[in-house]
């Protein structure tokens, strides 16, 4: 195989990889986009909490709006979780997006299609985990269901 031909399919696959990604977001702002504090704090206001670190990816911040906690690492959004009713999510691509207090069933006709479980041994105990992704992306949305599959938590990691 030729050089320019490996370059050319790594060029590919990393912009295809980040374009999945894109498909999430949370009150329009899109994951693996630019973000800044200053364009949340026009949206929403002032941050309940804000700090930053350093860490191994280098810059992150935390910007927490009550509940709802939004991470940028170096200047590009890369975590959600949201906690409470105020802010949605896949709002780019559902209609209102989905927020807490929604059943589960929300998500059965959309492009994520239905909520999925999968279950795990961890220590002897049973651990259930819920999410949904496209079919055409490897990232997952996240979910917290309570006993009458109402959605109590929803959070998105892009993994680094």
């Amino acid at each position: 195989m030729s050089l320019r031909f490996i370059l050319s399919f790594l060029f590919v696959f990393v912009l295809s990889s980040a374009s999945y990604a894109q498909m999430y977001d949370i009150e329009g702002f899109v994951i693996d986009e630019p973000l800044t504090k200053a364009q949340l704090i026009q949206k929403f206001g002032q941050p309940d909490v804000y700090y930053t670190y350093d860490g191994t990816e280098g810059l992150g911040e935390n910007i927490m709006y009550g509940g709802n906690d939004i991470r940028i690492h170096n200047g590009v959004l890369t975590d959600f979780v949201v906690k409470d009713t105020t802010m949605a999510v896949c709002t780019l691509s559902i209609p209102g997006g989905i927020k807490i207090g929604m059943p589960a069933s929300v998500m059965d006709n959309t492009v994520y299609g239905p909520i999925k479980s999968y279950s795990y041994d961890y220590l002897g105990t049973t651990r259930t985990e819920y999410y949904a992704a496209r079919e055409d992306s490897d990232f997952l949305l996240r979910f917290n269901l309570d006993e009458n599959n109402i959605i109590t938590m929803i959070f998105f990691s892009y993994p680094m």
